[in-house]
């Protein structure tokens, strides 16, 4: 083989030498932000299940004050239906009363 063929594959061989160096330098940054990312998706995820717990909690306790004022609007109606009766009552009272003293 002559001087100049030698040279030829010295720098091919450099060259392939680089090249796989930058591959494998690449690779290796590929591969740390690969777990980077995996790591910001399980924290993502964990967040998530939190704020899904989070949500739950405050639905339910929304749910229940929902009820609870149900409840007391259904009552509150119940009292005035009650009054207007006890007022309707009084007023038929009232105008006995007036034709009694009228009569």
């Amino acid at each position: 083989m002559g001087e100049k063929e030698e040279k030829i594959i010295k720098e091919a061989t450099k060259e392939i030498n680089e090249v796989t160096k930058n591959f494998e330098s690449s690779n290796d940054s590929l591969r740390n932000e690969n777990a980077r990312l995996h790591m910001k998706i399980e924290k993502l995820k964990k967040e998530i299940v939190e704020k899904d717990c989070a949500h739950e909690k405050y639905k339910t306790l929304y749910n229940q004050i929902n009820d609870h004022y149900s409840k007391l609007n259904d009552e509150a109606q119940k009292m005035v239906n009650n009054l207007e009766m006890k007022e309707h009552d009084i007023n038929i009272l009232k105008q006995k009363l007036v034709d009694k003293t009228q009569g």
